[in-house]
């Protein structure tokens, strides 16, 4: 759209630009938005004055709401996009691609071309925006040229203006998800061809986007910022996502997912209570937590094998059970690397070959894992089951896991957190849709327990505001979330009670988390109102 056109169209509340931004954000944010708004264009305008139309893309952060770090293990996931988000306003040019922020504490920068880009695998926390900005132009241009696109020369304005109501960055909300699937809308809406890549195209570019980086994830970041490229509404709805990779008849990424309607009876607030540092210590170890699952599931693999050999006669068990699921056991998955993930043992049907209940069987053997032991002596331990310095370094080494040799690992902790992980996802996705918000809040206590007990998230500040929090008569629900090393508390309480929620939230804030000295009008920054977004893309 032209940019004195969009300007005017800011100015008329009637406009379909004031419709949409109304439709995104809601009436109570409707100012504050539409003055974010014209900030911005009027930025990009003196930034780039040679340009006359724009393109202006949004994507939110995301809130997990069960599944915990089940999307790099395969798992399944309920999830939803945030209202809070990031904007990029886009414009092409005569070459290059040109970034600015709103923030001034961003530089700017300018890349020639997307063969000019070096991608290179550092430490969560050594990570800039610039190298999260080369990247997302990398591997989009990477990923269009190899259906025939060339992608020109873009310039690119972003805003992640926290008193604005974007997303935080760095406190475990997906800000550099949202920031890459709001990079990849605008720039595919200034080439004109934001109709190439599907949503869960553009959920497999971030995956590539964070490994390229060092960060193994997986599709929940920016599959929930885009909410599976529904059309929904905001507020409504949370998705149900099966994170097993996939393809279609084409042979195009293709993700599953299910849309479940959230009750309205019921509130739920983020509480931030650690800051950068702690959500950088976390993602340290995410890596780490990687490579427990999938050397986890080799293990398991094996000692399934065992158990089938001594337990059930006349098998060719290995050719069998592979014959049902391929993946478990290192077989090529044409257009993937062979995967060793939890969740593939519970999908292999090994009731078909005469055993009752697999998963049963699975949570029993997971209890011989590894648990507080370093290489030599996990290698040392397991070597009759086929882990050798050589397999484990394999590992290692496909998870980026950084500085090994110095580690402890609790693959067992990790791998029955991925069990009943996964179970308590499915389970909460049939409560929401029975409307049975008892179980759901006894599935969501379960979860946060799991997280300290299992995954070993923890905070101490959050771990006390989620004891205080939970011994209120008006809390349905609290529990620390797992992004970050647990710096959030989720918490859940009825409609009628949310001004007293939001008095409690402040008196704890004040007598533990250092807010007497934080104005009322900013305190909104760290008590976010989850408020289910609509999926991200172009605005105009």
């Amino acid at each position: 759209m032209n940019i004195p056109v969009l300007m005017d169209e800011l100015r008329v509340e009637s406009s379909n630009f004031c419709k949409n931004l109304r439709n995104i954000y809601g009436l109570e944010k409707f100012n504050l938005q539409r003055e974010r708004y014209k900030t911005a264009i009027e930025r990009f305008r003196r930034l780039y004055p040679k340009s006359s139309d724009v393109h202006v893309a949004r994507a939110g952060g995301r809130l997990l709401i069960s599944g915990e770090h089940l999307d790099y293990h395969h798992g399944f996931i309920l999830n939803t996009a945030l209202t809070e988000d990031i904007v990029v306003i886009s414009s092409l040019n005569d070459g290059g691609f040109c970034f600015a922020n709103m923030d001034s504490q961003f530089e700017l920068f300018k890349i020639g071309s997307v063969n000019d880009v070096k991608i290179f695998a550092k430490p969560k926390r050594e990570l800039t925006w610039k190298d999260y900005g080369c990247a997302t132009i990398k591997k989009l241009g990477d990923c269009l040229k190899s259906i025939g696109v060339c992608m020109q020369g873009i310039n690119f304005l972003v805003d992640g203006r926290e008193e604005f109501g974007a997303v935080p960055i760095g406190v475990g909300l997906s800000s550099s998800g949202a920031f890459e699937v709001a990079l990849i809308s605008a720039a595919l809406g200034a080439i004109g061809k934001q109709e190439k890549v599907s949503a869960s195209e553009i959920s497999n570019l971030c995956v590539s986007i964070e490994s390229a980086l060092g960060f193994v994830s997986g599709i929940q970041d920016p599959y929930g910022s885009l909410m599976g490229g529904n059309e929904i509404e905001r507020g409504k709805f949370v998705q149900l996502i099966d994170c097993i990779p996939k393809k279609d008849n084409l042979g195009k990424f293709k993700v599953n997912s299910e849309l479940i309607t959230l009750p309205n009876r019921y509130v739920s607030y983020i509480v931030r209570v650690g800051d950068k540092k702690t959500t950088a210590d976390g993602r340290d170890r995410h890596n780490v937590r990687v490579f427990e699952g999938e050397i986890g599931t080799f293990l398991l693999n094996r000692m399934l094998l065992k158990w089938i050999d001594e337990n059930i006669e006349g098998l060719d068990n290995e050719k069998l059970i592979s014959s049902y699921n391929s993946e478990i056991f290192g077989a090529e998955n044409a257009g993937y690397p062979p995967f060793w993930k939890v969740s593939y043992l519970l999908n292999s049907n090994l009731n078909k070959i005469g055993l009752s209940s697999d998963e049963e069987i699975i949570r029993g053997l997971a209890e011989f894992l590894p648990k507080g032991l370093s290489r030599e002596e996990i290698i040392e331990r397991y070597y009759h089951l086929g882990i050798t310095g050589q397999i484990f370094d394999d590992f290692i080494k496909k998870c980026q896991v950084i500085s090994p040799f110095d580690l402890k690992y609790d693959i067992r902790g990790t791998v029955i957190h991925v069990l009943e992980e996964n179970e308590r996802t499915k389970l909460s996705a049939e409560a929401l849709k029975k409307r049975d918000m008892g179980v759901f809040f006894e599935l969501q206590k379960e979860t946060g327990k799991s997280l300290g007990k299992h995954y070993h998230i923890y905070n101490q500040l959050s771990n006390e505001l989620e004891k205080e929090l939970s011994n209120l008569n008006m809390v349905s629900a609290a529990r620390v979330l797992g992004p970050g090393s647990g710096a959030n508390v989720l918490v859940w309480a009825r409609e009628e009670d949310e001004f007293k929620l939001i008095r409690e939230i402040e008196r704890i804030g004040e007598q533990k988390l250092g807010w007497k000295e934080i104005p009322f009008e900013k305190r909104k920054q760290f008590m976010i109102k989850l408020s289910p977004g609509k999926g991200a893309g172009l605005i105009v």
